[in-house]
């Protein structure tokens, strides 16, 4: 959505000599004619896929059309030989549908799928209800589908570990982390531009997470 990104990735690439750019988008937005700043500025992009079939995808995702684009990109650019990554948001509606899922992705030249168990953050923590499942059933979910994928390279995100580790920055420049008193919601740490705003993040950082639901997750990966 923003016209000036193109130029932004190449030069994050070329002039800010960053080693690693991942972009993920929703795949709404992108046009043929930005694949080839992809292929300079990107070294890995990733696509959400929340289902195995059209209308599981397309009702989790709130936009009727979104299975078709997305797996249009994945022909595309896999055959550009960018490196893609799909991302799949584990819920209470979608857990038996992984295995078709699984089949679909299967049929492209995905580096990574990554797994990731529903959050209840932000404007997600009205939706806990009909979403959320237990960690130990999203866990014995992809384990099952890490075994049986052997032709995919199949990634875990475990809420237990992604608290701790995110920072965001607004566009207006503000940085926010996750809450370490409550993992439903945001905590504001200043401006990115603030000299201690790293000493901030670490600060608002949880200390230890679960070390048996460390353990398990490190066994499935």
């Amino acid at each position: 959505m923003y016209s000036d990104f193109p130029e932004l990735l190449i030069f994050s690439k070329r002039d800010m000599v960053f080693s690693f750019i991942q972009v993920d988008t929703n795949g709404l937005c992108l046009r043929k004619p930005h694949y080839q700043s992809l292929l300079r500025g990107c070294d890995l992009l990733g696509v959400p896929l929340d289902g195995g079939t059209r209308e599981m995808n397309d009702r989790l995702r709130g936009r009727e059309g979104h299975f078709m684009i997305v797996l249009g990109l994945l022909e595309d650019l896999g055959q550009l030989h960018l490196p893609l990554k799909v991302n799949t948001v584990v819920c209470r509606e979608n857990i038996r549908d992984l295995l078709n899922l699984e089949i679909i992705l299967g049929k492209y030249p995905i580096k990574l799928w990554s797994l990731y168990e529903f959050w209840g953050i932000g404007p997600a923590a009205d939706h806990v209800a009909r979403f959320s499942i237990p960690t130990a059933d999203f866990l014995d979910a992809v384990q099952a589908i890490a075994a049986r994928a052997r032709s995919l390279n199949v990634g875990i995100g475990a809420v237990s570990e992604r608290r701790q580790s995110y920072f965001f920055v607004s566009h207006s420049g503000r940085a926010y982390t996750v809450d370490r008193t409550d993992s439903s919601k945001y905590f504001s740490l200043g401006s990115v531009f603030d000299a201690d705003i790293l000493e901030k993040w670490q600060t608002n950082v949880e200390a230890t997470a679960d070390p048996r639901l460390a353990r398990r997750v490190a066994s499935v990966r």
